[in-house]
């Protein structure tokens, strides 16, 4: 069983070029049947997800 970390989540959503090498492994991550989410880290997820760019 493994555990994933909201930065997986934020990776795997990142259509950032310089973060393609991290989006596909965090992809990768995402796919296995062990994957584990807290709800605290789904939380996490949905607030920076969803937050307006400071950019």
């Amino acid at each position: 069983m493994r555990f994933a970390d909201t930065n997986i989540l934020l990776y795997a959503i990142s259509s950032d070029p310089a973060e393609a090498e991290k989006a596909t492994i965090a992809n990768a991550l995402l796919s296995g049947r062990d994957l584990v989410l807290s709800v605290q880290v789904l939380q996490e997820f949905y607030v920076q997800a969803t937050r307006a760019s400071l950019v």
